[in-house]
């Protein structure tokens, strides 16, 4: 029993030169597709808040409802509070038209680049009588 045969084997344990597995690495990282939150049924209680939450978290807001004077105000504390958050705002969006809301999330991608991560479905049903 020889002492060259009680040896690990050496390194590479391929045919390649040593060269080869020193040489730099260099990483390409893709940029992170950015974080949506899309708030429906926006109004001045649960949903102000509740946008502000996800805009100070580092996530961009897309407000929807029916009424565009319910979406600027929160759009406006969005941008005082969190300059670095953007804000889609989606008038005359009636969350029980599947066309309506389609296209809206449709809008979202195209204003983000990135669905929206968290959806919050704050919309009360409309009255019927």
């Amino acid at each position: 029993l020889s002492l060259d045969t009680c040896r690990p084997p050496l390194f590479p344990p391929c045919n390649l030169p040593l060269s080869f597995y020193h040489r730099p690495i260099i990483l390409q990282m893709s940029t992170p597709a950015p974080r949506v939150t899309a708030i429906l049924g926006v109004g001045p209680g649960i949903s102000t808040s509740t946008a502000l939450k996800f805009a100070r978290e580092g996530y961009h807001i897309a407000l929807l409802g029916r009424d565009e004077h319910k979406l600027a105000p929160v759009a406006a504390a969005i941008a005082a509070e969190t300059p670095t958050a953007e804000v889609l705002t989606i008038p005359n969006t009636d969350v029980g038209s599947q066309p309506a809301v389609a296209a809206a999330f449709a809008a979202i991608h195209a204003r983000f680049g990135a669905p929206a991560r968290v959806v919050v479905f704050n919309a009360a049903p409309r009255p019927s009588f």
